[in-house]
């Protein structure tokens, strides 16, 4: 899979290591680190972990100088604080996710939403669908308070046809399921809606939300597929 997190985290550590080419206990401990991210890890492994390797709170006067090892133990204890929070933003937008089952049925009325809904509870599901980088925007949205309005403002689109696909953009990634064919068309009715001059909070709630679980749902089921969504620039 790729756009991994701990990618982003292994690829600084590889960096600082490389530019502070020294032979001592700091270089050691961000050695350790990056060999210890490597594999599948779940959220509650990345909070362990940057916790057994932050350093003691140690109070001081704030020297000017700012030496490479305060950097790392720095950087530790954001990757902790950072992981922690999108352990509570998964909790919390589990129960959102969870309560618009319960009281909203969209099979028959908008059956592309429906497919949405339940490719979102699938993702939620995924033990490893946290670690990639657009998993924290889908998140976002599950908890916003306009969550339900804005998966009710899908519901009410027209349907609009889909665009001759240009390569690198939504549309020119070859769908991999039926849920991934749904999202592609929700895509392309949010899309004619910002040729209109009133646009509402969920109208960029749903392309937000749209966009990242297209990236994230091809990255989880085919590392072959590969497209540039900068391209299509008119739905950022």
């Amino acid at each position: 899979m790729k756009n991994l997190l701990n990618d982003t985290y292994k690829g600084w550590l590889r960096r600082f290591i490389a530019n502070y080419d020294k032979n001592d206990a700091t270089i050691y401990r961000a050695n350790q680190l990056l060999e210890a991210l490597e594999g599948q890890l779940a959220i509650d492994d990345f909070i362990d972990l940057f916790e057994q390797f932050s350093p003691p709170v140690v109070e001081h006067c704030g020297p000017i100088h700012i030496p490479y090892s305060t950097i790392l133990n720095q950087q530790i204890v954001a990757w902790r604080a950072k992981s922690q929070q999108l352990k509570e933003n998964y909790q919390q937008a589990s129960v959102a996710l969870n309560g618009l089952k319960l009281t909203s049925d969209y099979s028959l009325r908008a059956p592309k939403v429906a497919a949405l809904i339940k490719l979102l509870q699938q993702l939620m599901e995924q033990s490893n669908s946290y670690l990639h980088h657009h998993m924290p925007s889908i998140i976002g949205v599950l908890i916003s308070d306009k969550f339900t309005e804005t998966i009710n403002f899908l519901a009410n689109l027209s349907e609009e046809p889909l665009p001759i696909a240009k390569a690198g953009d939504f549309y020119s990634v070859q769908s991999v399921d039926e849920a991934h064919d749904a999202c592609k068309k929700l895509l392309r009715s949010v899309a004619a809606k910002f040729e209109e001059k009133e646009q509402s909070a969920e109208l960029h709630l749903a392309n937000s939300l749209l966009q990242n679980v297209l990236m994230v749902h091809v990255d989880l089921n085919s590392s072959d597929h590969w497209f540039n969504p900068v391209s299509y620039c008119a739905l950022v």
